[in-house]
């Protein structure tokens, strides 16, 4: 019985963490199983490897394809060039929110060593595959060239150029059989990929407990409106699941969102809108994916979180909630006011930037110092120079929790990354303090 539910929870994390309904992964596993014992079998009894091999499972049942089809599922891209000179051979290309993962299938032998024609093994490079210094460079580096911009560099740059991008590309490689061999994924694809941004912003208490507001915007082109009662309507469904450091869900979200325009947008506006869940305090890992229809979505690069004690026994800050009129969403909170949130820490060059937090735990009649001030992001803490913006106050606290409602104005500074950071200092000298960092831009 305790066998059964950890293998229940094993694989409902997995669901979980791929966005997927639960049960899915399961499924899938099977059929991934079923599918490389057929296409990727070792027909050998013995495997021999040479020096440029970069992985050795020690699996007797499928070679490296079935290894890697096993663990990630159907390639979104899958290559098998015929290259004069170079024994069979595969690319193979997945894609992932957190960047594509690459790998290279080689069969046969050279003089570099190696073994049966069937037996396919990962190397790092696609300069790598057993007979490349036999074959044409350019068309083995050419069969390549829809995998990654990097091929084409390799080709066409000059010497010192194309150094640089074989040596990115064996990186790569390197890299993706580090991750492809010792993890698993299930990764939501979708036909057509939206432009989106998005951030989750822990500030305000729900009936069970602290509210983290998960703040998108989806770019104009690729999105579809319907006419609605009063104007358009775009249906958007919200994908988000909150982790711990294990990788186990500690709470999911599935839900639509219609967002109402009075028109179709124009090709340079973006569709913004908001949903909340709560979670505990402490540190989370998230992710989330947007999608319109079945086959036209994004899922969004994994980020983290950090949810503050609304509990009152101590003082803790919120999140830093910033927005600007037109380029935010807003959020009314329990007393009725209403908040700003950006899907995105750019702002325009000289714009009012409206600021909101809260901090818990305070002491009603109280005097509570508050410290906002906008700095250049630097390289280093040490390099932390002047405040560029500041603001500065003390404010008596009315009730156990403050609600600080500020307008940054970012007149006078350049095109840039910034840091802007809020400090709270107690009568007794204890402080809590947040950061965020923003991006000015000219238009």
């Amino acid at each position: 019985q305790a066998r059964a539910a950890y293998l229940h929870r094993f694989w409902t994390d997995r669901d979980h963490l791929e966005l997927r309904p639960e049960g899915e992964r399961l499924r899938e596993h099977y059929r991934r199983l079923l599918f490389a014992r057929f296409h990727f079998p070792l027909t050998i009894s013995r495997r021999f490897y040479g020096r440029l091999d970069a992985y050795k499972s020690g699996n007797t049942e499928v070679d490296d394809r079935g290894v890697i089809y096993i663990r990630h599922g159907t390639p979104a891209e899958r290559l098998r060039p015929f290259v004069f000179g170079a024994m069979p051979n595969e690319s193979w290309r997945y894609v992932r929110a957190e960047g594509d993962l690459l790998f290279h299938f080689s069969s046969g032998y050279d003089d570099n060593g190696g073994g049966d024609l069937y037996d396919y093994r990962l190397v790092q490079s696609v300069l790598d595959l057993r007979g490349a210094a036999d074959a044409p460079t350019d068309q083995l580096i050419l069969s390549r060239q829809s995998l990654s911009p990097l091929y084409s560099r390799m080709l066409n740059w000059g010497r010192f150029g194309s150094g640089q991008a074989r040596a990115r590309e064996r990186n790569i490689g390197a890299v993706s059989i580090a991750v492809g061999t010792t993890s698993d994924s299930y990764e939501l694809q979708f036909a057509h990929r939206l432009m989106a941004v998005s951030d989750l912003v822990a500030i305000g208490r729900g009936t069970g407990g602290s509210l983290a507001h998960f703040v998108f915007g989806i770019a104009a082109p690729g999105l579809s409106g319907r006419p609605g009662a009063r104007g358009v309507e775009f249906h958007v469904r919200v994908r988000l699941v909150a982790l711990d450091s294990r990788q186990r869900s500690i709470a999911t979200l599935d839900t639509t969102v219609v967002i109402q325009r009075l028109q179709q947008l124009a090709r340079n506006e973006w569709l913004v809108g908001r949903v909340e869940l709560t979670l505990p305090p402490g540190r989370w890992g998230y992710r989330a994916a947007l999608q319109q229809g079945d086959s036209t979505g994004v899922v969004l690069p994994r980020d983290s979180v950090r949810v503050g004690a609304s509990d009152g026994a101590s003082l803790e800050l919120s999140d830093i909630a910033l927005g600007s009129p037109g380029r935010a969403v807003s959020w009314i909170t329990d007393v009725a006011d209403t908040v700003l949130l950006a899907p995105s820490p750019r702002f325009r060059k000289g714009s009012d930037v409206g600021l909101y937090y809260e901090v818990a735990g305070a002491t009603s009649g109280v005097i509570y110092r508050h410290e906002v001030t906008v700095l250049r992001l630097a390289k280093r803490a040490s390099d932390k120079g002047r405040p560029l913006v500041a603001l500065s106050f003390d404010e008596e606290a009315t009730d156990s929790v403050i609600r600080s409602h500020r307008t940054v104005r970012l007149q006078g500074l350049k095109e840039g990354s910034y840091l802007m950071e809020v400090k709270i200092t107690g009568p007794e000298g204890s402080s809590q303090m947040r950061w965020r960092p923003i991006r000015v831009l000219d238009r």
